[in-house]
C-alpha cells in the first residue's frame, strides 16, 4: 500500500532475495529489511442483529394506540353474557337428561322384564258402578303381575283377576284416591280397595314404604292386606269394617240415605277408638303421622261402639306426586301443603273431627258433591260459646241426653284444645286418648245406673 507516495508492507516474497538498498526511501519491512511490527488486520466483526420495526402509527391521527375504557367494558359484557349462555345450555342439558334417565328408570321399575322384553297386557276394571272396564300395559315376567299379599295369606284365596272383576262400589272419594267396596264373586269375602291416583314412584319405594305401613299393627287401624303394583295402577286392598264411615252415619250418604241415630255414648266411643288408632300412630316415632284425618277415614263397626281409622301414611306413600284438589276444614291454619304431614296438624285435624261428633255439622268442603259449603267448626263453635249460647252447639240428636251434659261440656273442651290456631297449645294424641278415656267411662257408668234403676223400677 502507498502513504503518502511512500511504499509500506511487508516486502513480498518473489523480492525477498534483493538486497535491501533495492528498498531505499521507503516504508517496506520484512525480507532483507528489518521485521514488521504492525499487527495483521483482523477481520471486521459481525453485523448487529436487525432491531425490530418501530410499531405502525396510529390509524386515524390517534394519539394513542391502546384500547378505551368503553371498549374494554364492551368485551367484559360481552364475554359475561357468553358465559351466562353456556352455562345456561350446559344446565338444561344436564336436566333434560336427569329426567330422561329418571324417566327410564321409573318405567324399568314399574314392572319386570322378561328375557326378551315381550309387554303383557294387565286388565284393571275401572271399579264404578257401571262396571266399566279399561286397559292398561305393564311388563311381566312371563305372566301378568299378581297381588303382593302383606303377612299370611286370605282364609278365602282370591287373585288380581278376581278382585278387579269382582263386584265393586264407590265408597269414598279423595284427593289421595278412590275407595272401593269389592265383593268376591259367589260373596266369599268383602275387602276394601284403594286405588292411588297416578303418582310416579319407583317400585321399591312404594314397596319399602308399604312394608313400613303394614308393620303399624293396631285394633283401631284398619289392616293392610295386599297391594298392586304397576307404572299405571296402584292399588291397596284393606278389610272391610262394618257399617261404613262416620261421615256416612253423621250426614247421610251420597245415594240418599239419610243419618243414622248415633247416640252420645256412641259418639263418643267411636271418638276414642279413632283417637287409639291415631295415637298408635303417632307412638310409632316423632315424624310418624296419619296425615289426612277426616270423618270418612273413620270406619265405624257394625255394633256403632267402635271404629277403625284408614288411610294413615298414605300421604307419605303417594302425596307428594298428587296435586292438591281442595282446601278442607280440617286442615290446621299453619299447613300451607297437606302433602307435608305433622302430628300437631293431626291433633287439630282430630280436635275438628270432635266438634263434627258433637255438633253433627260437616267442615268446610268436607262433603263431596255438596251444595253448601260445611262450616268453619273451630271459628262456629268459639263464637256460640262466647255468646254463651253453649247449648246451641250440640246435635239436636244428643242435645236432649241431659244426663250426660257434664261429659258432652269436657269432649268440647277438649275438641277446642286440639283445633287451638297454635301448634304448641294442642294436646299430645296420648293425652287426647285418656281424657276420652274418661269421657267414656264416666258416660258408661251413668248409663248402667240408669238401667239398673230401670230394670228395678215397676
Amino acid at each position: 500500500m502507498s502513504d503518502n507516495g511512500n511504499l509500506t508492507g511487508p516486502v513480498p516474497a518473489s523480492l525477498a532475495r534483493m538486497p535491501a538498498s533495492a528498498f531505499a526511501r521507503t516504508a517496506l519491512c520484512g525480507g532483507p529489511l528489518s521485521p514488521c511490527t504492525t499487527p495483521t488486520p483482523t477481520p471486521p466483526s459481525p453485523s448487529p442483529p436487525l432491531s425490530p420495526p418501530p410499531p405502525p402509527a396510529p390509524a386515524n391521527g390517534s394519539k394513542s394506540g391502546k384500547l378505551s375504557t368503553g371498549a374494554i367494558a364492551g368485551i367484559a359484557a360481552g364475554a359475561a353474557v357468553a358465559f351466562l349462555v353456556s352455562i345456561g345450555v350446559i344446565f338444561f342439558l344436564c336436566c333434560s337428561r336427569c329426567r330422561r334417565r329418571k324417566a327410564d328408570r321409573s318405567a324399568g321399575m314399574a314392572a319386570d322384564a322378561d328375557a326378551n322384553g315381550s309387554p303383557i297386557s294387565v286388565t284393571v276394571a275401572s271399579m264404578d258402578k257401571s262396571a266399566t272396564k279399561r286397559s292398561s300395559h305393564a311388563q311381566a315376567a312371563g305372566n301378568a303381575k299378581k297381588l303382593v299379599f302383606l303377612g299370611a295369606a286370605p282364609d278365602t284365596p282370591y287373585d288380581l283377576e278376581s278382585l278387579l272383576h269382582s263386584s265393586a262400589e264407590v265408597i269414598g272419594k279423595g284427593w289421595l284416591g278412590t275407595t272401593y267396596r269389592a265383593t268376591l264373586e259367589g260373596g266369599a269375602a268383602t275387602v276394601a280397595v284403594k286405588r292411588l291416583r297416578s303418582a310416579p314412584i319407583p317400585e321399591r319405594e312404594f314397596r319399602d314404604r308399604v312394608a313400613a305401613l303394614d308393620a303399624l299393627r293396631h285394633e283401631n287401624l284398619v289392616p293392610l292386606r295386599a297391594y298392586f303394583y304397576s307404572r299405571d295402577e296402584k292399588l291397596l286392598v284393606y278389610d272391610f269394617v262394618g257399617a261404613g264411615s262416620l261421615c256416612a252415619l253423621l250426614h247421610g250418604s251420597g245415594g240418599g240415605a239419610s243419618p243414622a241415630r248415633l247416640d252420645f255414648t256412641s259418639r263418643a266411643r267411636i271418638a276414642l277408638a279413632a283417637a287409639r288408632g291415631v295415637a298408635f300412630v303417632h307412638g310409632a316415632g316423632a315424624r310418624s303421622c296419619h296425615g289426612n284425618i277426616k270423618s270418612s277415614n273413620v270406619l265405624v263397626t257394625g255394633a256403632r261402639d267402635g271404629a277403625c281409622v284408614t288411610d294413615h301414611g298414605l300421604v307419605q306413600l303417594v302425596g307428594a306426586h298428587v296435586p292438591l284438589k281442595r282446601v278442607t276444614g280440617y286442615r290446621a291454619p299453619e299447613v300451607t301443603d297437606p302433602r307435608r304431614a305433622s302430628q300437631e296438624a293431626d291433633v287439630y285435624s282430630f280436635g275438628v273431627l270432635l266438634l263434627e261428633l258433637l255438633t253433627g255439622k260437616p267442615p268446610v268442603n268436607s262433603l263431596p258433591g255438596s251444595g253448601d259449603g260445611g262450616v268453619d267448626l273451630p271459628r262456629w263453635v268459639r263464637t256460640v260459646v262466647q255468646e254463651e249460647w253453649t247449648a246451641e252447639v250440640f246435635d239436636a240428636s244428643i242435645a236432649v241426653e241431659e244426663r250426660f251434659d257434664e261429659e258432652m261440656m269436657r269432649l268440647l273442651q277438649l275438641a277446642t284444645e286440639c283445633a287451638e290456631d297454635r301448634p304448641d297449645r294442642r294436646p299430645p294424641m296420648a293425652e287426647v286418648a285418656a281424657r276420652i278415656e274418661h269421657i267414656v267411662d264416666s258416660a258408661l257408668r251413668k248409663t248402667d245406673t240408669d238401667d239398673d234403676f230401670h230394670s228395678i223400677s215397676p
